[in-house]
């Protein structure tokens, strides 16, 4: 059993990688090559994610239908965050969340909503590119994308190109929610 990050400063920023491995172990996804105790140093072995048996989601969903969702979380998401919509946000996001950002600052969903509220942090604009979806035990859709934003503080910003890779969890409840995220900045060849 994978054991959940643990919170300290120091560990939230120690291993995103961790973090992506616990959150697909959560779901009932198998991840080969990782350290089996995320308390230790964790595995640089690449992972290797494979279909767990599970049941579908729900019933008569389709992987499109499931993908299209996955999507519509997306640019849910994408949305809330030009708005600074907290409220939208609080309902996206799963409580477990971790937010890479490409400067290399991480986030718990707490500290995230509350830098929107602030305006310590800001998105001004929001271009997505193309995205990229793959569904896991039909319960994890990993997104693979790149954005251009403008972002900043309400005295600043800057414009930014991305790629980010989004990790949703379903709840049966509540749909698609986002429970990692990561970005790095493009090259500019791209």
């Amino acid at each position: 059993m994978l054991a959940k990050p643990s919170s300290r400063p120091y560990a939230r920023r120690m291993c995103l990688r961790s973090t992506l491995v616990w959150a697909l172990a959560a779901t009932g996804a198998v991840c080969l090559g990782a350290a089996a105790d995320l308390g230790s140093s964790p595995s640089l072995a690449p992972i290797r994610i494979e279909q767990a048996e599970r049941a579908p989601a729900t019933p008569n969903e389709t992987t499109t239908e499931l993908i299209q969702a996955a999507v519509a979380a997306d640019i849910q998401r994408t949305t809330a965050l030009v708005a600074a919509d907290t409220r939208a946000l609080e309902l996206l996001c799963g409580d477990e969340l971790i937010f890479g950002h490409a400067d290399g600052r991480i986030q718990t969903k707490p500290e995230l909503l509350a830098a929107l509220n602030s305006g310590e942090m800001r998105y001004f604009a929001l271009n997505p590119g193309p995205r990229e979806v793959r569904i896991l035990a039909e319960a994890v859709a990993l997104i693979f994308g790149s954005a251009e934003l403008l972002v900043g503080t309400a005295e600043s910003s800057r414009p930014l190109k991305i790629r980010y890779l989004a990790v949703y969890r379903f709840d049966a409840r509540l749909g698609w929610r986002l429970t990692a995220y990561q970005s790095a900045r493009r090259t500019t060849e791209e």
